[in-house]
């Protein structure tokens, strides 16, 4: 299966072999020809993509994508492969985006459009208590309540999801693990005023593959462009 190389490492700094591979079969698992509903619907995108918002930083559906090769740290979106609406007027939407075809090292922070969310103030079950504007210097609470996000890292022993196992209509189930795949799941509710655009876009800074060290004989997240493009040339993935 043929690779081609995205992104070349540039700096010591800025240190990430980006790269894509099909995998066709994978997304063909997967069905889209579910009932949305009003939920859908009213959610329905409507964004404004700039040049600039491209590649990387957008969810992209379709039934032959590539998958991404993430190394070092960066801000990446995905390929949706998974949407559902349940409940009793259909107001929750849940979906998945897949970010990686590997294991990743960590989920650092969530871009919801241009807000972002620290990781670690998503609480127990997922909940976004708060989001910070593109810079930092204010606050929302607009997605309390109304936004879910649960985040997998792709490990090899990897489960379903729990939250949309129990909550899918019969069409996720525990057999729908993802393994080494890293992926995002969003439940949305239905709200106007929280969802005025549609739905957003979701994104995500994350750090990437876990790469061996043959000077420590380990094998552990690193920038190091040597050990990532060392990686890259003699990885499988």
């Amino acid at each position: 299966m043929a690779i081609t190389a995205l992104a070349a490492l540039a700096t010591t700094t800025v240190s990430y072999v980006a790269g894509t591979m099909l995998f066709t079969g994978f997304l063909a698992t997967f069905a889209f020809n579910f009932a949305m509903g009003l939920a859908l619907k009213a959610l329905s995108p409507r964004p404004s993509i700039s040049g600039a918002n491209r590649g990387y930083q957008v969810n992209t559906a379709g039934s032959a994508l590539d998958h991404q090769i993430i190394y070092g740290k960066v801000r990446v979106g995905g390929a949706i492969i998974y949407d559902e609406a349940t409940g009793d007027t259909n107001q929750y939407l849940h979906r998945i985006v897949a970010v990686s075809g590997h294991e990743i090292n960590s989920f650092d922070r969530i871009y919801i459009n241009d807000e972002y969310i620290d990781v670690a103030d998503l609480d127990a079950d997922g909940n976004v208590p708060l989001v910070y504007s593109s810079d930092g210097s204010t606050t929302s609470a607009r997605y309390d309540g109304k936004l879910r996000i649960n985040l997998h890292l792709g490990t090899p022993d990897q489960a379903a999801d729990s939250d949309l196992v129990s909550e899918s209509d019969g069409l996720w189930t525990s057999d729908h693990r993802l393994r080494g795949i890293a992926y995002m799941y969003m439940r949305m509710e239905f709200d106007a005023d929280v969802y005025p655009d549609g739905i957003p876009t979701f994104t995500a800074e994350v750090k990437g593959k876990k790469v061996y060290d043959p000077n420590s004989e380990t094998t552990a997240w690193s920038d190091n462009p040597a050990l990532c493009l060392r990686d890259y040339l003699t990885s499988s993935h």
